[in-house]
């Protein structure tokens, strides 16, 4: 699975926190879904800057060997 698939995935499990944590009337309970959705979302980033890293090396020409 690639790097923007798994932070799609992330972002995807966050949202249905967030929604869930809508419904959950226990306070504690609320506050945990949503700290686990901005793990989630955090995670999520940390990823896409991966995916980034990783499309900016595609980009570059590849490095001369020195003989």
């Amino acid at each position: 699975m690639s790097y923007s698939a798994e932070a799609q995935e992330k972002r995807e499990m966050a949202a249905r926190a967030r929604r869930l944590a809508g419904s959950v009337k226990a306070p504690a309970d609320r506050e945990a879904l949503i700290r686990t959705a901005r793990q989630l979302e955090s995670e999520a980033g940390e990823l896409e800057n991966k995916a980034d890293g990783q499309a900016a090396d595609a980009d570059s020409p590849p490095a001369r060997r020195l003989a």
